[in-house]
Parts: structure tokens; sequence; C-alpha cells
């Protein structure tokens, strides 16, 4: 997975499991936020680090994405032997992206040549929404954050220009590419992403020694239809699911392919479901993540899976709840709450005009005098759902569109045959100023400042 503005700190197809430690080591030196991705053919195993910590493990395969323990990484590379390595360095809300990309299914797929961008961004500010965008094209993967709807840092391969904002970024990118090459657009509405279970200050040297432990001397009896096949002793993370790739391979076509995890940390042992289809039940009850206890029997599908802890086993002390955590513990301030509406703009709210920032009175004025406020996003053009309306045979659906940046307002021309006209002049783009004049296919306005 290609993300943009990352930086490739080593590279080497066919790293031995026994010469990642020397990399670790430089890793821990030189490395504050990034990420290392180990692969094969078949799937690629990702290790986050943030904050030098290592926070959590990720695997993408052709057919699955999904969070792991740190440990996963660790116990695959072993088990394969060698793999390609590249070791990337990345800003912290970038991997917040990734993490969101690999855990969470999208609330919204769509492509910009069917879905204008614009559109999902309006109902995003309109909402008050957090949430990630992800685009996807030929360079690779760009993201959007948003908080509280507004556009917190953006991700594309192309360099900013001055005084440029994360909203500008976005769109000027979007529009940027060519008509035959639409994006691929993924929208996830749910932003939140806990370290793993097994999250925590790099080990000493040698890291990968740390994670290659020996068994616990716990086991797990697995039964089918309640006749036991098998007992599995519990070293490491133990995955489980339908590939033949996993610790426990449960065969029925209902389990996941990569269906649950059951790790150990500190003495204690954790089951972990992967957002299985079929679930993952204790007592018949559905289960996201579980403490076993000795005896303790799970069930998926038509296979029991009974849980023996080592002889003289004691109940560690509770630790903290990494659950509580999230990269997003730095938040940003909110932005003021909006006053109250006056009369006349619940009728613009609900024609689905946009609304500028709490104290903002920037707007285009049309010949009669009428005025209409602009707010973060404001389309001109013949489409039914434009904010500003144009006629006329030359003109495009979303022909132009003004954008509010950093203490400034950029229009844009995207499409159509009629010439956008600034003060007289044709132009593509334009940031404006108090009094300037625009032109499109007769529709006469004039910008009025205010406040930004």
């Amino acid at each position: 997975m290609h993300v943009a503005e990352t930086k490739q700190l080593f590279t080497k197809q066919g790293l031995t499991f026994q010469e990642l430690d020397p990399i670790l080591e430089k890793v821990r030196a030189g490395m504050e936020d990034g990420f290392l991705v180990a692969s094969d053919a078949e799937s690629a195993h990702y290790l986050f680090i943030i904050g030098k910590t290592l926070y959590s493990g990720a695997v993408m395969t052709k057919t699955d994405k999904h969070l792991t323990p740190v440990a996963d990484f660790f116990s695959w590379y072993a088990k394969k032997g060698s793999a390609n390595l590249e070791v990337v360095k990345g800003d912290k809300k970038l991997l917040l992206c990734m993490l969101v990309k690999l855990s969470h299914k999208a609330t919204q797929t769509f492509t910009t040549d069917v879905i204008d961008l614009e559109d999902v961004i309006k109902k995003i500010d309109d909402g008050k929404k957090d949430c990630i965008v992800a685009l996807h094209g030929e360079k690779g993967w760009g993201f959007s954050i948003f908080i509280g709807g507004n556009a917190l840092a953006t991700f594309v391969d192309k360099a900013p220009e001055l005084d440029q904002t994360p909203l500008d970024r976005l769109l000027l990118y979007t529009h940027s590419m060519p008509h035959d090459k639409p994006l691929s657009v993924e929208v996830f509405g749910d932003t939140r992403v806990v370290p793993a279970s097994d999250s925590g200050d790099m080990p000493a040297a040698p890291v990968t020694a740390h994670f290659a432990k020996p068994s616990s001397g716990a086991t797990i009896e697995v039964l089918e239809d309640g006749k036991p096949i098998g007992t599995f002793p519990v070293s490491g993370a133990m995955e489980i699911g339908r590939e033949k790739t996993n610790a426990i391979m449960l065969a029925e076509a209902g389990v996941s392919r990569s269906h649950a995890v059951i790790e150990e940390k500190n003495g204690k042992f954790i089951i972990t479901d992967h957002k299985s289809a079929n679930g993952t039940f204790f007592k018949g009850t559905r289960i996201e993540s579980k403490e076993l206890h000795n005896g303790d029997e799970i069930t998926i599908r038509k296979y029991t899976l009974r849980f023996h802890a080592a002889k003289g086993a004691e109940k560690s002390e509770p630790e903290e709840d990494l659950a509580s955590k999230t990269i997003f513990a730095e938040m940003p301030p909110m932005p003021a709450k909006a006053p109250a509406a006056q009369p006349g703009q619940a009728a613009q709210a609900a024609a689905g005009i946009g609304q500028a920032d709490a104290g903002a009175t920037a707007s285009v004025v049309f010949a009669d005098g009428n005025s209409h406020p602009l707010g973060s996003i404001t389309t001109i053009g013949k489409d039914a759902e434009a904010d500003i309306k144009v006629e006329g045979m030359l003109v495009g659906k979303r022909h132009a569109t003004i954008i509010r940046g950093k203490g400034m307002y950029k229009i844009i021309k995207k499409e159509g045959l009629a010439p956008l006209k600034i003060n007289g002049e044709k132009k593509d783009e334009h940031v404006l100023k108090d009094g300037d004049s625009i032109e499109i296919s007769g529709l006469k306005l004039t910008f009025r400042a205010g406040k930004v």
C-alpha cells in the first residue's frame, strides 16, 4: 500500500528474520513515527511505531485487512524465514489514517466521476463530523482528516503551496486529476483506533528474541461437534481461522479466514475476534475480546475452544486499559459554535447553502442586490445541487467552486466551456479580493470579503 508523503528509510528484498534485529536497532535510534512492512506474494504485514512505541501490527491480503497484536508481525516473519522489508517514516496523523483504513469498513465508497467529492465534504462540514477520507489513484493512497467538519490535515502526492489549507490541498488535488482517471474514495466515519494489547516500548535487543517466547504452559483444547480433535500449546499470538497458515485451523466454511487470535501478556490470556462474519461466542454471547480463565469455553461455529491454564498459574493484577488511549488523544480545539440562525437562514440551510464559520460574513452579491453567504465550499453551475445556479449551453454542471482557505477565498474553474472572468479577464483560478467582479455566462457577482 503506497502512501503519499512518507519517506522510505530502508528497503531490501528477501531480508531474513535473523537480519531484522540490526534494522530494528536503527529504527529505535532514528525514527519517532513510522512503520515496517514485511511482504510476500500473498500478504503484507505491518508493524506501526508511534512515539517510538510499538503500537500495533496489521495484515493486508487481497481479501482481508485487520489490525493484529505486535507479536504477530514477528511470529509471521519468523515462520516465513525471509520477506521483502520496507522501513517507512511518516507523520503521526497519517499513521492514524492508515490504521483506520486497515481496521474499519468504509461508510461510503465511490469514484469521483460518479459522485462529486465536494458534495461529500459539504455534508461532512454541515454535520460537523469526524471522519477520514481516503483517496486512491495511480500514485497510491492519499488521506484527509476531518474533525468537527473541518479539514485538519491532508496527505497527497502533491507539494503544498504557500498558505494552502488542508481543504485547499484536498480539493485542488482532486481537481488536478485527469477526467479519464477518476479517484476511488472511501469515507470512514469511525476514526477510533486503539493500540494492540501487547503495545509498549521496544524491548531491549535482540528484539526478535523477546517475541519468540517459549510455550506458556497453557493449552487450547479444540472440539468439533463435541469431539476432541486436538490440543495446542499457547505460545505468543495464536491466530485462529480457516486458512492453513493459522496456528489453529478450523476448516468449516463459516469460519473466517482470519477469525480470532489468542495472545498472552503479563500472564493474561486474551481472545480477540477479528471482526469475523459469524462471530466468536462465550456462553452464547458474542464477544469482541475476553480474558480467558481456566476451563473457559469459546464457541466458533461448530467448534469449542476450551482453555486450560498452566498448573499453578496465578491471576495477575489488572493492567492499564490501553483501549482508552487513541491517537486522537491530542484533539485539536473544536471550532466555536455558530450563532443561532437569523430569519431567512433556515431556508438557506434547507436549500443546502453552505454557511461560513462563526463571525464570517463573506458573500457574493448579485446584480439585483441580493447576496449569498460563502461557506467552506460554494459551487456554481447548472447542476440541480449547485449552491448558485447559472444556465447556458456552455455552462458545466459544476462550473466553478469558491473555496474558503486560510485568510482568503479562492475561486476555481472546474469544467464547462464558458469562461470564468474576474474583473473582465479570463481566469482558471483566482484569490478573491473585496470588490472583485465574477462573471460566468451572463451571471454577474461581486465578492464582498467580510471576515474570513
